[in-house]
């Protein structure tokens, strides 16, 4: 991850283990990871399916959430007992 520019996406393949200290630190440089081989994280877009859309995800998982909206980027912390978990980043690109 340390080559990715802040910012930037990580595709992870369909069952790859994310660490809670690499969520953190794609966090803390602003790197989207882009679960389950989605290509754009895309919730109204042909290449993407419900399943893609960070959105989607935070309805299907019950939990208390932060949400960070700063120029179209919307960036998603879920409250665990340990603190604030990194849990995804949006963009508005990605709902036109």
């Amino acid at each position: 991850m340390g080559k990715l520019p802040p910012g930037g996406s990580l595709h992870l393949e369909p069952g790859t283990i994310v660490t809670p200290a690499a969520r953190d630190l794609a966090f803390s440089r602003g790197v989207r990871l882009v679960e389950g081989g989605a290509s754009a994280g895309d919730c109204a877009g042909a290449s993407g399916t419900e399943s893609d859309c960070m959105w989607h995800r935070v309805l299907a998982t019950d939990g208390d959430y932060i949400v960070q909206v700063r120029a179209g980027r919307a960036v998603l912390s879920r409250l665990t007992p340990e603190g604030p978990v990194a849990f995804g980043i949006d963009l508005l690109e990605n709902h036109s």
